[in-house]
């Protein structure tokens, strides 16, 4: 099974390229770099300090080269609302 944990946005003058992290579970992170145009790469690291400094890395080319944040999302601080408790109903 695959959880997408985040994802990024980067973009520069009409180009796009994405970045989604994922987490294997019991395996591992991947890293999907989408873009710019349909290029797309796929890379696999054992722990989150090996994908977190490869991502970095990569950041840092784009910034370099132009690209800017344009979104982020973070879906591990997201709960699930099926397991918060329900509150008072309000129907009548």
């Amino acid at each position: 099974m695959e959880i997408i944990d985040a994802s990024w946005l980067f973009t520069r003058e009409g180009e796009s390229v994405r970045v989604e992290r994922i987490s294997l579970l019991r395996r591992g992170l991947r890293l999907i770099v989408s873009g710019p145009g349909y290029t797309r790469d796929t890379h696999e690291f054992s722990d989150d300090n090996e994908c977190t400094s490869h991502q970095s890395m990569f950041e840092r080319r784009l910034r370099a080269l132009g690209f800017h944040l344009e979104a982020f999302s973070d879906r591990r601080r997201h709960r699930d609302r099926r397991s918060e408790p329900r509150g008072q109903e309000r129907r009548h």
